[in-house]
């Protein structure tokens, strides 16, 4: 019995050995290979087509954005074709490409990203509605800023650090209407100072 190599078995034998490739160069950026972004960035320039192709500039930026390294991850997140993604993929592709936008300060690609990526049901709806909520409160943009934060405090995770955000805006647009009906609650949720250094 001889081997069959790739050129004998027709085009699915390929598909299956861009599949192997693709997924060696994953498995090896996760386990720290020191040539696995080359491999990534190789199987893409090799394989456009492939449906892969744009998760690996997917994984790219993922694998990136875990390391921190926010310039990195937008390089790689900016590559990826957003139609070749799941809808999951796609809004954690938005949200991390968000995020990293928000840690170098370009505080404007950031919240076009978190608008668009807080109308979608994901893992990433509260998070998003709270960036989106924070830039709006920067940007001056109060009424939105209420409105995506009331969204993010529906949410466990930004439940006790919405209201102080909240009453922040109403005492900027020195409305004490809204400023004496937000402002008790952080102010229950904050505890009673215990050292000087406190008060």
């Amino acid at each position: 019995i001889e081997p069959v190599h790739s050129s004998q078995a027709g085009p699915a034998a390929g598909d299956r050995t861009a599949d192997a490739e693709y997924y060696y160069a994953v498995s090896g950026l996760y386990l720290s290979h020191p040539d696995a972004e080359g491999l990534i960035l190789d199987f893409a320039a090799k394989h456009p087509a492939h449906p892969q192709a744009a998760s690996a500039y997917f994984e790219l930026g993922k694998f990136y954005f875990d390391q921190k390294n926010y310039e990195a991850a937008i390089r790689y997140f900016t590559k990826v074709a957003p139609d070749n993604l799941s809808n999951d993929q796609r809004a954690e592709s938005d949200f991390k490409l968000g995020y990293s936008y928000f840690e170098q300060k370009d505080y404007d690609k950031a919240r076009l990203l978190f608008d668009r990526n807080k109308q979608v049901q994901s893992q990433y709806k509260y998070a998003s509605s709270y960036y989106a909520g924070y830039l709006g409160y920067r940007a001056g943009d109060y009424a939105a800023a209420r409105a995506d934060l009331g969204v993010a405090e529906q949410n466990d995770a930004y439940k006790p650090v919405v209201p102080a955000i909240v009453t922040q805006i109403y005492y900027t647009e020195g409305n004490s209407e809204g400023l004496m009906s937000s402002a008790p609650t952080p102010l229950q949720n904050t505890p009673p100072p215990h050292t000087p250094a406190e008060i």
